[in-house]
């Protein structure tokens, strides 16, 4: 019986001999890393981007909740507010992509909070571009 973790081999192939690797490839060294089994694997992957995830969540509520909600969102849909409009009436992003990287210069002259909240806009600015992108995509 075979052992479901050696590579199967391939008799009289010059391509994948024996060893189930090709001829031209090195044999793959083992690493310090468990299995993951299949059902488990998205929870894994969820965890190693958690704080990712985290600083997603806080430009999306200062978007939803805090500043941009405030100044910007006029009781609006996110992707029916003055960037996504002002970018309809010059065919382009190019405002939106201006102001992210105004933002992010900036940012770089803020102390660590200010440049944090000035950073969740960046985030904000370029999930705006994002979506005009993708609805001219769908309009073509």
């Amino acid at each position: 019986m075979s052992n479901d973790k050696e590579p199967m081999a391939v008799k009289n192939n010059p391509i994948l001999p024996e060893s189930g690797y090709p001829a031209y490839a090195p044999t793959p060294k083992a690493v310090d890393c468990p299995p993951t089994p299949p059902e488990s694997s998205a929870i894994q992957t969820t965890s190693l981007y958690q704080s990712l995830r985290d600083v997603l969540d806080d430009a999306y509520d200062q978007a939803a909740i805090g500043k941009g909600n405030e100044r910007h969102a006029q009781g609006l849909l996110f992707d029916e507010q003055p960037m996504q409009q002002i970018s309809e009436l010059i065919n382009s992003p190019d405002g939106m992509v201006y102001q992210l990287i105004k933002k992010a210069q900036e940012s770089l002259r803020m102390e660590p909070d200010a440049a944090i909240r000035e950073l969740h806009g960046v985030i904000n600015y370029a999930a705006g571009v994002v979506i005009y992108l993708k609805k001219k995509e769908s309009e073509s």
